[in-house]
């Protein structure tokens, strides 16, 4: 399981354990779980930067494709640090 460990500024630090227990394919999906948690963690805190009134995203309106695609705005350098222990 990911935690948010710590947010300073652009900064995030997420502790994820990873059980090492039975074949290096069961390992190596352990570890593969444990990216995937911390990934959607970071992705889901970074996309809080972009949220500007809390209400959920939209593409004003229209139906299928956007007529151009969407321009965002990134506040600052986002850096992640990954801890895995064993």
């Amino acid at each position: 399981m990911a935690h948010l460990i710590a947010r300073t500024g652009n900064e995030l630090t997420i502790e994820v354990k990873v059980t090492k227990d039975g074949s290096l394919l069961e390992a190596e999906d352990a570890i593969q779980n444990a990216c995937n948690e911390v990934e959607l963690l970071a992705t889901e805190k970074a996309l809080k930067n972009f949220d500007t009134d809390g209400s959920p995203p939209s593409n004003g309106g229209a139906n299928g494709r956007l007529s151009q695609p969407p321009q965002f705005e990134f506040r600052g350098d986002f850096k992640s640090t990954y801890i895995i222990l064993f």
